[in-house]
């Protein structure tokens, strides 16, 4: 279930995989610690709180991780992982 501030915004969390050789800048960007590393090749989960106006606003979340993991020439190995996400 999503969180509510009480003034219309929502507070959706969107689970984010990185290729492990980028987690530790990931982390840095993200300011957020992983949660748990996971699969082969490995990847790290890291769980990022955004902010929506309504639920479902899956494009919003896209901008705001994508604003802060691709903003250098150094791109990252990312995408978000959905099904494991509420929004």
């Amino acid at each position: 279930m999503l969180q509510s501030n009480g003034y219309g915004t929502l507070h959706p969390r969107i689970v984010v995989s990185v290729a492990a050789s980028d987690a530790e800048e990931a982390e840095r960007r993200l300011r957020t610690p992983i949660s748990e590393t996971v699969g082969e090749p490995p990847r790290a989960r890291f769980e990022v709180k955004t902010s929506a106006r309504r639920q479902g606003d899956d494009e919003t979340a896209v901008w705001q991780i994508g604003a802060l993991l691709d903003v250098s020439a150094q791109s990252l190995d990312w995408y978000i992982e959905w099904e494991a996400s509420v929004y």
